[in-house]
């Protein structure tokens, strides 16, 4: 019961920030409205936007649609990655049992906070693969980019001396050679925390090399990127 009451408390606390947070918030409201979207929106693409477009990617990258059915498929999933072999059999059990109490209990139907328009806008924008839409380094301000010169200014930042090409990904070698070493320090310390972090690594599936981006300084000459990277 206690367990079940804990997952009910979380995924409501999640869906209600990932969805309602978008309509009552004063300041989505004032970036929907079309309020300073010149400073919200920055078109370096070269091309001319409609003002419905411009509305719609006001409302900042972090916007999230409603979708028409909560994807319980994706949620089971997750939950089951994960309760590995780290977690205590009786007790993935009842996370498993309590999971499905709310899922089967839950109202999996809620108000679209998007348009019809506004949905055939983002459908659209996402179907557009000539033009990269990032965010800038600093602040909360969506930009446009032709793909052309994204790939052109990365190609740039990559020709330094900073970087090294690879021959192949070494995640996997580094993530073996961590496990023996956590082996090792196990061994030789006897820690009884070093064994769970050995399970946690061990069992990482998909894991793969960091990806570099880049993020439009828009506040400089030249429209420079940062480089960012990510797991």
């Amino acid at each position: 019961m206690i367990q079940t009451e804990v997952l009910t408390r979380k995924l409501n606390a999640l869906y209600l920030s990932k969805s309602w947070e978008f309509t009552t918030s004063a300041a989505s409201r004032r970036r929907s409205l079309g309020a300073d979207t010149e400073k919200t929106v920055v078109n370096l693409s070269g091309e001319p936007l409609q003002e419905n477009d411009t509305r719609v990617l006001a409302k900042g990258l972090n916007f999230v649609p409603i979708p028409k059915n909560v994807p319980l498929l994706d949620i089971i999933t997750s939950a089951e990655a994960c309760l590995g072999p780290q977690v205590p059999r009786e007790k993935a059990a009842e996370i498993r049992g309590a999971l499905l109490d709310i899922l089967s209990r839950s109202n999996h139907k809620a108000a679209s906070n998007t348009t019809a328009e506004e949905r055939r806008i983002l459908k659209r924008l996402r179907q557009r693969t000539d033009l990269v839409i990032t965010k800038a380094d600093k602040g909360n301000v969506v930009v446009l980019l032709h793909k052309g010169t994204y790939l052109e200014k990365m190609n740039e930042l990559l020709k330094s001396d900073i970087y090294t090409p690879i021959a192949e990904d070494p995640t996997d070698v580094v993530r073996k050679t961590l496990i023996s070493l956590l082996q090792y320090f196990e061994h030789e310390t006897c820690e009884t925390e070093l064994p769970k972090i050995r399970n946690c690594i061990h069992y990482i599936c998909n894991s793969q090399c960091p990806e570099i981006y880049g993020l439009p300084k828009i506040h400089k000459p030249g429209y420079l990127l940062d480089r960012w990277s990510q797991a």
